[in-house]
């Protein structure tokens, strides 16, 4: 009896710590920004800056749920309605990542709206979100999406 109650005790703070270590990457009503990194990267330090001081990104933030990704830290990720966890590799292969910084934004459908490996200005992210908020709004189509970065400077 005793032995058996360990063995639950253990399984128990295993799954704990499992929970611990489990991201639900959710659009909830919003749009989604998923922003992979790394630590030792000049360029996601920069983009993490971006997002905490410029006033064109700020102005966007609450409009989406963001999410930071460490590539190199192994943890499990439920991504959307997924029933199974990923973990970060296996997100990293399910999404396409080959490099950080990349940044993914997705509309509140979990469509992927855009989707760039390497760093994206304030200006040119600002107009990535303004689109994806306009279609979350319903004010755009996805297929407005050349003609609005066009209009935006950025194509």
């Amino acid at each position: 009896m005793r032995a058996l109650a360990l063995f639950l005790a253990s399984l128990c703070l295993a799954f704990c710590a499992d929970m611990q270590n489990l991201t639900r990457l959710a659009a909830d009503g919003k749009g989604m920004v998923l922003i992979f990194e790394s630590k030792d990267c000049g360029y996601c330090e920069i983009l993490k800056n971006d997002f905490e001081k410029d006033e064109r990104l700020l102005n966007l933030v609450g409009d989406f749920n963001i999410y930071r990704i460490d590539i190199n830290e192994d943890k499990s990720y439920i991504f959307a309605n997924d029933k199974r966890a990923k973990s970060t590799k296996e997100l990293k292969y399910y999404l396409y990542v080959n490099s950080a910084p990349c940044v993914m934004i997705f509309d509140k459908d979990y469509n992927k709206i855009f989707a760039f490996q390497g760093y994206a200005d304030p200006q040119q992210m600002s107009v990535f979100m303004k689109f994806a908020k306009g279609l979350n709004e319903g004010k755009y189509k996805a297929s407005q999406w050349q003609k609005f970065l066009s209009e935006n400077g950025v194509m």
